[in-house]
């Protein structure tokens, strides 16, 4: 079976990152290696202790940046051999037998949704913070809030997702109603088949997912749908596990309105 398209650009975006973070981890190290601040002996003790402090400031930021690019540097390694072996399975024809379970969509409610996350409604201005707004949990990096544009691509998925580190808040613009398949947060790597099930949901509300939610979409009927999505700078390069239902347990999902 030969490769998806869409793997093979998945995978050619995570060689582009790697080379730009070893490029960024090769800069850093040139940086550690050169003195920041040069320190004049002619200055008073007050003001070369200052340089002293400065230059000690200055190399503990270039250090503890480097780890960081040096973490998601092994991370994105990792995923890209994990995709690379992958893509090496379809190519020698090793591609897993599969059955199509379909998936009902339930309407979202508050109650029924309450195991993955929250859903949010319009509220009246002026009304006080309480439990029914968005529950956020960003204190792990930099939020990040942007409008992603999605392009139509059917109802079917073998792929799952989650996120350790952060909520996630999403909600289509323009009304459109839009569909996403959950599983509540697990202790393990991948869900229990049994718990996935689907929500559609309508443009005039929002979800946020719970930390560590399994959630595969959106889906769409629409050409394409903009999406307002609220998480963290780097939710897809570091935190973005994703469990292949089709090598787990052979089947793939196909969501039914």
């Amino acid at each position: 079976m030969e490769p998806s398209s869409d793997l093979l650009i998945e995978i050619e975006r995570f060689q582009r990152s790697i080379v730009e973070l070893e490029e960024r981890l090769v800069t850093l190290d040139e940086q550690s290696a050169v003195r920041g601040i040069h320190i004049s002996r002619k200055g008073s003790p007050e003001e070369i202790l200052r340089a002293c402090m400065l230059q000690a400031e200055l190399h503990a930021q270039r250090e503890a940046e480097a780890a960081g690019v040096a973490r998601a540097l092994q991370i994105m390694q990792e995923v890209l051999a994990q995709k690379q072996a992958l893509i090496q399975g379809q190519s020698e024809g090793e591609a897993t037998p599969s059955t199509v379970k379909r998936l009902p969509a339930e309407p979202i409610t508050p109650k029924g949704f309450q195991p993955y996350g929250q859903v949010i409604w319009a509220s009246e201005d002026g009304q006080a913070y309480g439990p029914e707004d968005a529950q956020l949990n960003l204190s792990n990096g930099i939020p990040r809030f942007y409008i992603m544009r999605l392009k139509q691509k059917g109802r079917q998925f073998h792929r799952i997702t989650r996120h350790q580190r952060c909520t996630q808040c999403l909600g289509s613009l323009e009304g459109k109603s839009w569909w996403l398949a959950v599983a509540p947060p697990s202790a393990t790597p991948q869900p229990p088949l049994e718990a996935i099930v689907a929500f559609q949901i309508p443009g005039n509300c929002f979800v946020n997912l719970e930390v560590g939610t399994w959630h595969a979409g959106p889906y769409f009927s629409q050409d394409f749908v903009d999406f307002y999505n609220l998480e963290l700078s780097d939710t897809n390069i570091t935190d973005h596990d994703t469990c292949n239902l089709l090598e787990h347990y052979g089947v793939r999902f196909e969501i039914c309105p």
